[in-house]
């Protein structure tokens, strides 16, 4: 280091210090415990929490405030909460100064927690066995202490009762007892044991009563029984007897060669003796009889040499028949016919915007006749190069119902009525092979009751006025398919009386 000289370092070397003292404030607030703790016998701990206001660089009187409208006590620049003042679970202690026009606060939030009464606690103990079961009485035992466990051979010869399950072989099974422990009496209860686990070889080494059985899902592979199906593969027994298979390949009961039987096929075909049912149709080969003994009664089958179909009551001939066909063509009816409801009917396919039909002239008993209209059309297009757009509006059809009586001509408007469809259904696509579609159509039907209650003969004209929907055809890229489009049309009246 060099020596001091010159006029610039005894000018620096004498210059006075010049230092400003720190004057930063800070409120500060200490608390002497963050929570009251109350025992079960209400005795909280501790008995007051002390809030302690620390002033750095600032002098004064510090103001307190607590929340919930808590009760504060105070001395100097020390506030006191006691547990009893507390209001609530948690209260927030709040000191605030004003020092040269600035406020300064601090604040500190404690709680108060309550301790529970120690209650009873569950325990669990288990022993195995070889014994077949184990006694049930006595029917609960007691033990000292919390970690006690009933004696050797409770409830059964050998048993070791342990608080953990264990190990066991084949042929073992484990048991396990309940326990409550109370602390008041420094005692454990445990109840009877019961079967815990069991193991064993085969499932065919248990025997048990499953009373009732609710399963979400059930699934296996075979189920058989009976003395005749004592094997499980899906055939018929050949000793005679019967029972059950239920399988993937079906469901078959009783057995066919005895000609008491009943088969059901995964493909949903059912086969019986003198019925089978295969794709939806039923055909019988059997004989088929309505009715018991000798009493009224329907006969019908392959084995009657004589007649296809006899109806009657007694022996079965032509004298008591009712009414019969014979396997030579000849038939026979006995009875009478009677006409209740006079009925007609009438349905015109033809595919026209304008259609009309006529039902008459028929005749008439001089009553109410109910007359029906009914229209239905539908269009159906498709191509694999096109596609549709649906113009305006719906698809409307106006259905006019018309008569004449006497012969004479079907002018006379008796109802109208107009049916409104569904706008085009479109489903368009651009995969090469499949088609684009679009659908039209417009149904409905009226009733209207005719009250001219004349006998002379009548005759009801109905005519059609419809409107197809307007569809916009497109071109597209696609394969060479045949286009479609398939118009179904029916105009119908019926008639009752």
């Amino acid at each position: 280091m060099r020596l001091v000289a010159g006029e610039r370092d005894n000018l620096i070397m004498n210059t006075v210090p010049r230092f400003q003292p720190a004057n930063d404030r800070v409120l500060l607030l200490a608390a002497t415990a963050q929570a009251f703790k109350v025992a079960a016998t209400t005795i909280a701990t501790p008995a007051s929490i002390d809030f302690t206001a620390g002033l750095v660089n600032m002098q004064g009187q510090v103001a307190f405030s607590a929340s919930n409208a808590s009760v504060l006590t105070r001395v100097g620049n020390v506030a006191t909460l006691t547990s009893g003042g507390m209001v609530g679970d948690s209260v927030t202690v709040t000191a605030t100064i004003v020092v040269d026009g600035l406020t300064y606060t601090a604040s500190q939030t404690v709680s108060k927690v309550f301790d529970g009464v120690t209650g009873n606690s569950s325990r669990v103990c288990y022993s195995k066995t070889s014994l077949s079961s184990l006694a049930s009485a006595p029917a609960t035992i007691s033990t000292e202490g919390s970690a006690s466990f009933p004696p050797l051979n409770t409830w059964g010869a050998g048993t070791v009762w342990e608080g953990s399950p264990q190990a066991f072989g084949a042929g073992e099974s484990l048991y396990r007892s309940d326990g409550i422990f109370n602390p008041a009496s420094g005692t454990t209860s445990w109840a009877a044991p019961y079967l815990n686990a069991l193991k064993v070889g085969q499932l065919s080494a248990i025997t048990a009563d499953l009373g009732r059985v609710t399963a979400g899902d059930m699934q296996a592979v075979t189920i058989h029984g009976g003395p005749g199906y004592a094997h499980s593969t899906p055939t018929w027994p050949t000793d005679g007897l019967g029972g059950f298979h239920l399988s993937a390949a079906g469901l078959l009961i009783g057995n066919y060669n005895t000609g008491k039987y009943f088969q059901a096929t995964p493909d949903g075909n059912v086969y019986m003796p003198g019925v089978k049912v295969e794709g939806g149709l039923a055909t019988f080969s059997g004989n088929i009889t309505t009715g018991s003994g000798t009493g009224f009664r329907i006969e019908m089958g392959p084995t009657d040499p004589i007649y296809a179909m006899w109806a009657g009551a007694g022996a079965k001939n032509d004298v008591n028949a009712v009414f019969y066909l014979k396997r030579d063509g000849a038939g026979y009816f006995g009875g009478a016919l009677t006409a209740g409801t006079l009925r007609t009917a009438v349905t015109s396919p033809e595919i026209n915007p304008n259609a009309q039909l006529v039902n008459g002239p028929f005749g008439s008993n001089g009553g109410l006749i109910t007359v029906i209209c009914s229209f239905a059309w539908s269009r159906t297009l498709g191509s694999t190069r096109a596609t549709y757009t649906a113009g305006a509006g719906n698809t409307q059809a106006v259905v006019r119902l018309y008569r004449g009586l006497a012969g004479g001509p079907t002018d006379t408007l008796l109802a109208t009525s107009t049916f409104t469809g569904p706008p085009a259904a479109i489903e368009n696509t651009i995969i090469f092979e499949e088609m684009s579609t679009c659908s039209l159509g417009v149904s409905g039907s009226f009733t209207f009751t005719d009250d001219a209650r004349s006998n002379a003969d009548h005759t009801y004209r109905v005519t059609v006025a419809m409107v197809e929907q307007a569809v916009t055809i497109g071109s597209r890229p696609g394969a060479d398919r045949p286009p479609l489009n398939a118009v179904i049309q029916r105009l119908s009246n019926t008639t009752a009386e």
